[in-house]
């Protein structure tokens, strides 16, 4: 028997850019084309913490994310996210190369 569905939603992805994080969030993520934003664009009670996440992740305002080396990867879950899922992407990453000094866990 065929699943009936409501309705389908096609969505065009063609426009969206590879994103990393610049910081331990994923709303900290910006396109690989982007610059890593200065803290002092946030409003006060946000500059705080991201000028903490800079420096924690050793990072500078203004640096093409293009040339950030990435040394660290971090597979991790949002709400519903089930464990299989989790256990197929490192499945993927588990056997790439790393880049000389990165630690592997």
């Amino acid at each position: 028997m065929e699943a009936v569905f409501d309705w389908e939603e096609v969505l065009d992805v063609s426009a969206l850019v590879p994103q990393a994080s610049r910081g331990t969030l994923s709303k900290d993520g910006v396109g690989l084309s982007e610059v890593k934003p200065n803290p002092n664009s946030f409003a006060p009670d946000r500059a705080v913490s991201k000028t903490q996440v800079l420096e924690w992740m050793d990072l500078h305002p203004g640096t093409p994310m293009e040339e950030v080396q990435i040394d660290a990867v971090f597979l991790s879950s949002c709400t519903n996210t089930r464990i299989k899922n989790i256990r197929h992407a490192a499945a993927i990453v588990v056997s790439r190369r790393v880049s000389p000094g990165s630690e592997r866990w």
